[in-house]
């Protein structure tokens, strides 16, 4: 919890459980079929959701001052050198807090033998008339597949970018529970290139022990440890219209090995 360019009280670590009851209590509220519609890989005590409940409980005056809840540290270290101006968190980062709606494309394309995406002209059942296809365990029907031109994926229609639902807080679940407000979640900073999230502030030069030289540099909102460790183990590259993740298996690199991701890096 943040505000004015500081946090306002320790962070409560990814791996802290104290939320067991508030856990139970979303489980009650929402349901199963609720938890599965509306909040992506929500983990009980250890989800996001939980421990914001918990500090609804325990600490309200705190998080009734606050100006916005960070969700990484590298994301906590971009809003203090821009002197709080950027609240920001990557879709991966997102994707690890219980927090994001769940996509409704389970597949970003379908790959064959040699690895690459299948059009829909050249899907079973595509290009018309009646059958399905198998995509991320669901049948979809002819009329449920879209062709992104951009990168030959198939899918299910909806706010897509190349091919990839883009991710989205599930702000009515937060708002669900009295005393959240969702409006403390921060702007989820989208893309493989996204734009700076803002300046370096010459304010907070002194305190953190920086030159003066770097006041107005630009500050890029990166991605967090998991992240980070995959992109420098596998590599990024872009294909034509948008953001592929190579995967490597175990095998050597090369163009003929990729999957496509299934949110934006």
């Amino acid at each position: 919890l943040v505000k004015g360019g500081r946090s306002i009280r320790p962070a409560l670590l990814y791996s802290d459980v104290r939320a067991t009851q508030e856990a139970d209590d979303v489980r009650r509220a929402l349901g199963p079929a609720g938890i599965a519609a509306q909040l992506a890989n929500f983990k009980g005590a250890a989800a996001c959701l939980s421990k914001w409940l918990w500090l609804q409980r325990h600490e309200p005056e705190v998080l009734a001052a606050a100006d916005h809840m960070l969700l990484g540290a590298h994301s906590y270290l971009a809003y203090v050198l821009t002197g709080g101006e950027a609240a920001g968190c990557d879709p991966t980062t997102a994707s690890t807090t219980g927090l994001l709606i769940p996509p409704t494309m389970q597949c970003a394309a379908l790959m064959v033998d040699d690895g690459a995406p299948l059009p829909v002209d050249k899907a079973p059942g595509g290009g018309g008339g009646g059958g399905g296809i198998s995509v991320g365990g669901d049948l979809l029907s002819a009329t449920q597949l879209i062709y992104d031109s951009s990168e030959g994926m198939v899918g299910r229609g909806g706010a897509y970018e190349g091919g990839v639902e883009l991710p989205r807080w599930s702000v009515a679940a937060v708002s669900s529970f009295e005393g959240l407000d969702a409006g403390l979640l921060p702007r989820l900073v989208e893309g493989s290139a996204p734009a700076p999230v803002g300046l370096v502030a010459r304010g907070v030069l002194a305190s953190l022990g920086l030159p003066g030289c770097l006041a107005g540099v630009p500050v890029f909102h990166g991605v967090g440890d998991l992240a980070s460790t995959t992109l420098g183990a596998v590599g990024l590259g872009l294909g034509p219209g948008g953001k592929v993740g190579d995967v490597g298996g175990g095998l050597p690199l090369d163009s003929s090995r990729q999957l496509s991701v299934s949110q934006p890096i």
